[in-house]
């Protein structure tokens, strides 16, 4: 059986529009995953000697708000060796630019409105880190000598970095992804962890119809299994937080074994019926969204359960997907040099950028 909730869209649709405005992770709007196949980009934090970096993100991957960036945060990629502490010298400008990514000239100066304004300049020091195929977390911060007021009015972002590094260091490579333009950036379901047995001693257990269709303008419908056959009625809940102080543990209610994975941000009823059930919730066709992260889980009224008379499922933390940018526009676009004072850069790849956090 399915029951579909319609606070959610106002509800994600209030969130979403004050969080863009403070914090957005481009291109894709990830801000926790990492993907197989992603690949990283060598210049513009570390690499021997003199690098210079330039990255235009499409304004529709901007979350379509005017936003104050104070700081920019950068993550190690994960698949490549050990890298030793290192301290570089880096500067930093941001601004406007009305040539959308696909469209970028290797003449720097082409590529922005007016003048870039110097974010940072001074020293960083790169962290020492691990190789291996685990997500490294947000290692690099770098915070603004003033905010920048990004306006999606006035055109694309423009992010241009200038590295100096000793002659003999390695490459600091940053996580980096391929954003295509006419495609749906896929959502990303993540296990939080396993839920509590119901009297019929099995583990309900919770999925998505389609784990990488949970985009803006979508239904995310989540189904039930392995509910004892006497259950008819069980709870979905949407939530906000997956991060300490979750999970929280329910055995002091009686739910002895279950844990609480997000908070209750929404909560809606659901019928269940031989073991099985369903809950869709729609999703506002907005650019804003794609990305916002949210967590789900459910609980089931099960007397024989445990004390408490309650089963609980598994949690799941669900990063929604992107709406594409629009056919003829590609979500991010780079040139590069080994060299500051080059008159021109080396073209990336189409639709190739580094990720960044933005708050």
């Amino acid at each position: 059986m399915r029951v579909r909730s319609t606070f959610f869209l106002a509800a994600v649709c209030g969130a979403t529009s004050l969080s863009a405005q403070s914090q957005i992770v481009v291109p894709t709007g990830f801000g926790y995953e990492l993907k197989p196949g992603e690949n990283g980009i060598r210049a513009g934090l570390s690499r021997a000697g003199t690098t210079r970096h330039m990255q235009v993100t499409h304004k529709n991957r901007m979350g379509g708000k005017t936003m104050v960036i104070r700081q920019v945060s950068f993550r190690r990629w994960a698949r490549t060796g050990d890298f030793p502490a290192l301290t570089v010298q880096h500067t930093m400008k941001v601004g406007h630019g009305t040539v959308a990514p696909g469209k970028m000239s290797t003449v720097w100066g082409n590529n922005y409105t007016g003048k870039l304004t110097t974010v940072f300049q001074g020293t960083i020091n790169l962290p020492a880190v691990k190789g291996g195929t685990l997500l490294h977390p947000w290692t690099v911060t770098i915070k603004f000598s003033q905010p920048f007021v990004y306006q999606p009015t006035m055109g694309h972002f423009v992010c241009d970095w200038q590295c100096i590094a000793p002659a003999t260091s390695a490459s600091w490579y940053r996580d980096a992804r391929y954003v295509k333009d006419t495609a749906n950036t896929p959502s990303y379901v993540y296990d939080l962890g396993a839920g509590c047995p119901g009297s019929n001693r099995r583990f309900p257990t919770i999925s998505l119809a389609q784990p990488t269709g949970a985009v803006p303008g979508s239904s995310m419908t989540v189904g039930l299994t392995s509910a004892d056959p006497s259950v008819t009625v069980a709870l979905s809940v949407l939530g906000l937080q997956w991060q300490s102080p979750f999970p929280i543990d329910l055995s002091a209610t009686g739910a002895i074994g279950c844990w609480l994975y997000t908070d209750l941000f929404l909560v809606a009823p659901l019928t269940v019926a031989n073991g099985t059930g369903q809950a869709s919730w729609p999703l506002p066709n907005i650019t804003g969204l794609g990305g916002a992260v949210i967590a789900t889980q459910m609980f089931l009224f099960d007397k024989k359960a445990n004390a408490f008379g309650v089963a609980a499922s598994n949690g799941l933390r669900v990063t929604l997907g992107n709406l594409p940018v629009g056919a003829g526009n590609w979500a991010t676009d780079t040139i590069y040099a080994l060299t500051a004072n080059a008159a021109t850069g080396i073209k990336v790849t189409l639709d190739y950028g580094v990720i960044m956090r933005l708050n």
